[in-house]
């Protein structure tokens, strides 16, 4: 009886190491490497189209105690341009971080914050009512949706320059 129940389990134990493919390791190829040169964050072409707020479905929820107040293309555009250029200055920062130039990285890197800060400022408006329709569980237009996905990108390079810069006083 605990023969066969062994054998079951070892013959489990190689039916899901056989089906799941094994590590890429294994086959003798190693990932490349980045070198140095590369671009820490990739940076988006400067002629990049603005950002369409208008395709995203709506969020049920409660009905709100006050409208949300429509989002503007120019204050998206604005945002967009600040956060390219965030992420410009951010990339000139990690390579000198990255040569040894002290200076030129605390120089781009204040830059970068500057620029994010910015970016924040220009959709402030909007992201307080966001604020409080996500703590009040109101409904949300589809452009806050689609403004929720692109604070998921904005946020994290944000936060990212926001503790180096604290780090590096």
């Amino acid at each position: 009886m605990i023969y066969a129940l062994c054998g079951a389990l070892v013959l489990g134990a190689v039916l899901f190491f056989a089906t799941s493919g094994g590590s890429s390791t294994s086959s003798g190829t190693t990932p490349p490497t980045p070198t140095p040169t590369q671009n820490p964050t990739p940076t988006p072409a400067s002629s990049s189209p603005s950002v369409d707020l208008s395709g995203s479905q709506a969020k049920a929820g409660k009905t709100p105690d006050r409208p949300a107040p429509k989002i503007q293309q120019a204050d998206m555009d604005r945002a967009e341009e600040l956060f390219r250029k965030g992420q410009e200055k951010w990339n000139d920062a990690q390579r000198a971080r990255q040569a040894g130039d002290t200076t030129t990285y605390a120089a781009a890197l204040a830059e970068a914050f500057d620029h994010l800060q910015g970016q924040r400022k220009a959709l402030e408006a909007y992201t307080d009512w966001l604020d409080e329709a996500d703590f009040e569980d109101w409904a949300l237009p589809g452009e806050y949706v689609a403004l929720r996905k692109r604070l998921g990108v904005y946020d994290p390079m944000y936060q990212k320059v926001k503790k180096l810069k604290q780090t590096s006083r």
